[in-house]
């Protein structure tokens, strides 16, 4: 799972070089944030 965030979170840095800057652990939970928000869209969506 931890793996996962920090290959999401390299694949994020190469596409926005700027949040490079950032916190790691803020990068974490805001991939956390994106997995959430992908879970209520599909939630919608299935109901």
């Amino acid at each position: 799972m931890e793996e996962q965030l920090l290959i999401s979170w390299s694949d994020i840095v190469k596409e926005h070089p700027e949040l490079a800057d950032k916190d790691p652990a803020m990068a974490m939970s805001w991939d956390i944030g994106q997995e959430m928000i992908f879970a209520y869209v599909t939630f919608l969506a299935l109901f």
